[in-house]
C-alpha cells in the first residue's frame, strides 16, 4: 500500500512538474505575435493659456498589442495624463496648467520579464512656441484609376489637397502623370498614403504645384514628400535614391526658381526605395503666394506622394525675389472673390504687383448691373440693385500691361420676394444662452448636441480634437467658441424658405487665420458659402454670405473650414 501511495505522490508530483513547465512555457511564450507600438502624433504644442495651439492637439494616441506604460520623464509634474498605464491600444488625455513656458517628454514603453521591447517618446512643449501649422498638403487623392490610361497631372480630377493655403492650388507638368503602379509605399514612412502617385516619365519632365497661399508671417517654412526611383537593370532593379537626379525649386511667380536642398531617409527597412524628404527654408521676403517644382533628371524612375508644406523653424534662407525676375507679374488681389447683396453695392480689390514699372492694371469681363473701375492698384467693383429673381454670376479678369492676369468671381445675391424672415442672435449677452450651454471648455460634448436659442433650435458639433464649442468670455467680453476643422454649427430651418444670407461677426482678438463657410449637410460649400478667412482686415469683424441655390425646409451649417477656432458675437439669418 505505501508502494502505492508512494506511486502516487511521485506521479502527483510529476503533474505538477509539468503543469508548471506549461505555464511557464506559456508565459515564456505569451507573444503569440509580433510586438508593435505606434504612438501619434509625436508633438503636442500648449499656449500659454494651457490650450492647444492652433495646428495641435490636446492627445495622443498608442496602438499596440501589448501592455504599456507612460511615465513623464524629469519630474515634469505640471504634466497629467488621463492614464499612465493600460492594455491594447488607447487614447491618453494630456492636461496642462495655464503659464507653463517650458518642454517635457511623455515615454511609452512596452515590457516583458526580461525588459523593455519598443519605446516611443512624445515631445509636449508649452508657451511661447510657435505651432507647424500645414499650409499645403496633397496625398494624390485614392480614387481608383485604370491602369491602362493614366491621366497627366493637368487632366486627373482627383488631388486630394488640404491645408490652410491649399484653396487656389492648381497642378501642371510636363510628362508627369498619375499612377497606381509599381512600389507601394504603404508603412514606408509616417503618413505614406499609397496606392496613388505622380509619376515622371520621358525627359524632360516636371510636377509643379501653383499658387499656394502664404500670410505674411509665414516665412519659416517646412517642405516634406516621399519619394522612390527605380531603375530596371536587364531583370534587376536598382532603387537608391539619387538625389542628384531629383530636383526641388521654389518660386514666388511659376516663372523663375529659386533650388532648394533637401535631407532624406534611407526608407524604411521593409521598404528602403521609398525615401522621406525634408527641406527646412526661410524666406526672405514674406510672399503671398509659393510655387513648388519638382524636376526628375531621369526617364521613367521617379515617383512622388504624400506633399506637405508647412510652418516649421525655418532654414536655408530663400531670395524669391530672385526668383521673380524683371517680368510684370500680378501676385495676388485681395479679396479673391466678390459676393455682394441684391440691394448692390461696392467691393475693393487690393492687387499685388512686381517689377510693375510704368505698366498698368486693366480690367474686362462684367457688364450691367455689375462694373469696375481701377485707380492704380486697387480695383471697385460696383452692383447696381439685381431685381431679378436669380443671382448673377460673372467673372472679373484683371489684367497688367506686358504681364500676367488673374480672374475673380463676382456675385450678386437675387432679389428677395418681400416675404423675408430674419433671426438674429447677439452671443454678447450671456442672457440670450440656453441655461444647459457650456460656459467652459470642460463642459463641452463629444458629440453633436443640440440646443435652442430664441425658440430656434441649433446644433452643435465639434472637430478635430475639440468639442462641441462653449460660452467665452475675455475682458469682459463674451463670445462663443467653436473649432476646429470640421466643427459646423446647424442652423434651423423655416418652414416654406431658405436660407439667403448670412451675416456672422467675431470680435478683436480673435484668430485672424480661421476660414469659415457655408455648407450642406454633406459638408459641400453652398454658392456664395465659400470659405472666407477672417482676417480683420481693416478692422473688419462682420462677413456676410449671400447665399444662392440653396432649397426650401433645408438646415445650412456654419463651417470651420481649416485647423482655427471661430470667435462668433453675433449672427443674422434670412430666409425667403
Amino acid at each position: 500500500m505505501r508502494n502505492l501511495n508512494f506511486l502516487k505522490l511521485f506521479y502527483g508530483l510529476m503533474l505538477v512538474m509539468v503543469s508548471t513547465a506549461f505555464v511557464s512555457c506559456v508565459d515564456d511564450n505569451d507573444d503569440t505575435e509580433a510586438p508593435y507600438l505606434e504612438v501619434s502624433p509625436t508633438t503636442l504644442i500648449f499656449g500659454l493659456d494651457g490650450q492647444p495651439a492652433n495646428g495641435s492637439q490636446a492627445s495622443f494616441d498608442i496602438s499596440t498589442n501589448r501592455s504599456w506604460k507612460a511615465t513623464v520623464k524629469d519630474d515634469k509634474s505640471w504634466v497629467t495624463l488621463s492614464k499612465y498605464e493600460g492594455e491594447g491600444s488607447a487614447t491618453i488625455q494630456v492636461s496642462i496648467p495655464e503659464n507653463v513656458n517650458d518642454e517635457a517628454s511623455v515615454v511609452i514603453e512596452i515590457s516583458n520579464k526580461v525588459g523593455v521591447l519598443m519605446s516611443e517618446t512624445v515631445k509636449i512643449s508649452s508657451g511661447s512656441v510657435e505651432p507647424s501649422v500645414v499650409i499645403y498638403n496633397d496625398n494624390v487623392g485614392t480614387i481608383e484609376l485604370d491602369k491602362t490610361n493614366w491621366p497627366f497631372v493637368d487632366k486627373y480630377e482627383g488631388w486630394n489637397k488640404t491645408g490652410v493655403g491649399s484653396e487656389s492650388v492648381t497642378y501642371t507638368g510636363v510628362n508627369a502623370s498619375v499612377r497606381n503602379s509599381g512600389l507601394a509605399n504603404t508603412d514606408a514612412y509616417a503618413g505614406a498614403s499609397g496606392p496613388n502617385v505622380v509619376f515622371f516619365g520621358k525627359t524632360p519632365t516636371n510636377f509643379n504645384v501653383n499658387t499656394i497661399t502664404l500670410t505674411s508671417e509665414q516665412k519659416n517654412l517646412q517642405l516634406t514628400f516621399g519619394a522612390s526611383r527605380s531603375v530596371n537593370n536587364n531583370g534587376t532593379y536598382d532603387n537608391t535614391f539619387d538625389v542628384s537626379k531629383f530636383e526641388v525649386a521654389l518660386s514666388a511667380d511659376g516663372t523663375a526658381w529659386v533650388p532648394i536642398t533637401y535631407t532624406k531617409n534611407n526608407g524604411d527597412a521593409d521598404y528602403p526605395y521609398w525615401v522621406f524628404a525634408t527641406a527646412n527654408f526661410t524666406l526672405k521676403q514674406a510672399s503671398p503666394e509659393l510655387y513648388i517644382k519638382f524636376t526628375a533628371l531621369a526617364a521613367s524612375a521617379f515617383r512622388l506622394d504624400d506633399i506637405t508644406l508647412a510652418a516649421g523653424e525655418g532654414g536655408n534662407i530663400i531670395d524669391l525675389d530672385s526668383s521673380i525676375g524683371t517680368t510684370p507679374t500680378i501676385l495676388s488681389v485681395t479679396p479673391s472673390s466678390v459676393n455682394l447683396p441684391a440691394t448692390g453695392g461696392t467691393e475693393v480689390l487690393n492687387v499685388e504687383v512686381a517689377n510693375q514699372g510704368d505698366n498698368t492694371l486693366s480690367v474686362d469681363g462684367l457688364s450691367a448691373p455689375l462694373s469696375a473701375t481701377v485707380e492704380g492698384n486697387k480695383i471697385t467693383v460696383t452692383a447696381q440693385p439685381n431685381t431679378g429673381t436669380s443671382a448673377i454670376k460673372q467673372t472679373l479678369t484683371i489684367s497688367l500691361t506686358n504681364g500676367n492676369s488673374k480672374t475673380v468671381p463676382v456675385s450678386v445675391a437675387a432679389q428677395g420676394s418681400g416675404n423675408e424672415t430674419v433671426i438674429s442672435l447677439d452671443l454678447s449677452n450671456t442672457a440670450n444662452y440656453p441655461q444647459d450651454f457650456p460656459i467652459a471648455k470642460a463642459q463641452m460634448k463629444s458629440d453633436p448636441i443640440t440646443f435652442t436659442f430664441g425658440g430656434y433650435e441649433y446644433t452643435f458639433a465639434g472637430g478635430e480634437d475639440a468639442g462641441t464649442g462653449y460660452q467665452a468670455e475675455s475682458s469682459g467680453s463674451v463670445y462663443t467658441l467653436i473649432g476646429k476643422f470640421g466643427a459646423y454649427i446647424e442652423l434651423p430651418a423655416i418652414a416654406g424658405k431658405k436660407l439667403t444670407k448670412v451675416v456672422a461677426s467675431t470680435r478683436e482678438g480673435a484668430s485672424k487665420n480661421v476660414d469659415v463657410a457655408i455648407v450642406d449637410n454633406e459638408f459641400t460649400e453652398v454658392a456664395g458659402g465659400e470659405a472666407v478667412k477672417w482676417a480683420q482686415d481693416g478692422g473688419v469683424l462682420e462677413y456676410t454670405y449671400n447665399l444662392s441655390g440653396t432649397s426650401v425646409n433645408t438646415k445650412y451649417r456654419i463651417f470651420i473650414a481649416n485647423k482655427y477656432n471661430a470667435q462668433f458675437t453675433k449672427w443674422e439669418l434670412s430666409y425667403e
